[in-house]
């Protein structure tokens, strides 16, 4: 997929690359070098941390771009980027994946939530459920756009005592993905009593990890009952006593 796209980009400039197939970095310079290219290009392999993986480029001659170079073009093209999508409406997919959620958020927009229904199951099984669970997804644009539709935050504020959801954010940052920066950008509290301000209206308790619990006060000043627990899933039995401990805390 990958591969492909930069195949497709090359082609787009006039270019005409050529696939050696899977390799080891060796063979691209190698390659780059005794066939003349003009410069090779690698997909680098995922076994590499994934900060780590992405595109290596080799001069004429074969030979690796340094670290600082390849940082230099990357920060080059991702500010020329960036100016050119500020103060624009991007997509989720363009935001997440071709910006890697890098550039700031000003406002949040669901296309079509106000046209758009819930289904009579799903209505059925938020109003019949014994309890609600909002699972450690970004308050934002996970569980946001279900929130989003008609009646669904009424369903759930009329059952709120039965509604528990459990913080994605752990001593002040997610654990993964950018909710942390996105509720800061959005001028929420990117902390577990951030959480607790939006989800009081329909939840009647929040889970938050025992590295937060200094702030159990202020989460349930915010009027939503703290539940502290162990919540980073690291294994099996921590993500049991999770489970047990958020339906428990349904009352």
């Amino acid at each position: 997929m990958i591969e492909a796209a930069v195949v497709a980009g090359l082609c787009s400039m006039g270019l005409t690359p050529v696939r050696i197939g899977v390799v080891p970095t060796p063979a691209v310079a190698l390659m780059t070098r005794e066939t003349g290219a003009a410069f090779g290009l690698m997909v680098t392999a995922s076994h590499n941390k994934y900060e780590d993986n992405g595109l290596k480029l080799f001069s004429p001659d074969g030979v690796k771009f340094t670290d600082e170079v390849e940082e230099a073009l990357e920060t080059a093209m991702f500010d020329a980027f960036e100016a050119g999508v500020a103060g624009r409406e991007v997509t989720f997919q363009e935001y997440f994946v071709q910006l890697r959620h890098s550039v700031p958020v000003s406002a949040l927009r669901f296309d079509g939530a106000t046209e758009a229904t819930a289904s009579p199951a799903a209505r059925a099984a938020l109003a019949d459920a014994a309890v609600v669970v909002i699972a450690p997804s970004n308050p934002l644009v996970s569980i946001g756009p279900v929130r989003a539709l008609p009646g669904v935050d009424d369903l759930l504020a009329a059952r709120r005592a039965s509604v528990v959801a459990v913080s994605p954010i752990v001593g002040g940052a997610a654990l993964k993905g950018p909710a942390d920066r996105m509720m800061a950008e959005l001028g929420h509290e990117p902390s577990v009593v951030g959480v607790a301000r939006l989800y009081a209206p329909i939840a009647s308790a929040l889970v938050i990890d025992p590295v937060d619990a200094h702030l159990a006060d202020a989460v349930a000043a915010e009027g939503i009952r703290p539940v502290v627990q162990p919540s980073v899933m690291a294994d099996p039995v921590v993500a049991a006593d999770l489970a047990r401990a958020t339906l428990a805390a349904a009352t």
